[in-house]
């Protein structure tokens, strides 16, 4: 997987944090914990920046 990135635009970020919170129930029901907490970090950092804008 590439190097995780974090879009300037806000919608673009708000548009991220959907994406990946739909992929967490897949995570879930494939069983994978690796890239569940991938895409919990990942969501964490976006709202971060989010907040920060």
């Amino acid at each position: 997987m590439s190097k995780f990135e974090i879009p300037k635009e806000k919608d673009e970020i708000k548009r991220q944090i959907k994406i990946l919170q739909s992929l967490l129930p897949i995570d879930y029901k494939k069983g994978d914990r690796k890239s569940k907490q991938l895409h919990q970090d990942e969501i964490k950092a976006l709202k971060k920046a989010l907040s920060d804008k």
